[in-house]
């Protein structure tokens, strides 16, 4: 990873509340019914979660070492550009 640019912190925090978004919008539409043992739709609503989670990281907290877990757990290409 290399030098981290001033405003990245806000890049990553926008392309993560459109992430969120994004998710929110797939779960909202999941075609219906649902069968309990739906791993598609699992897998959706984990990486909601962990968007939130990252994105209610406290200012005191990592932000940036918490996003590139996330970038790294959820194989997110974008995510990973930014921490470039």
């Amino acid at each position: 990873m290399g030098t981290i640019a001033d405003n990245a912190p806000e890049r990553m925090r926008s392309h993560l509340e459109q992430r969120l978004q994004a998710l929110s919008d797939e779960v909202r539409y999941y075609p219906t019914p649902i069968a309990r043992c739906d791993e598609q739709l699992t897998a959706l609503l984990e990486t909601r979660a962990d968007v939130a989670r990252v994105l209610a990281t406290p200012p005191e907290g990592d932000f940036v070492a918490e996003f590139a877990r996330y970038a790294e757990r959820w194989d997110d290409a974008e995510a990973r550009r930014l921490l470039d």
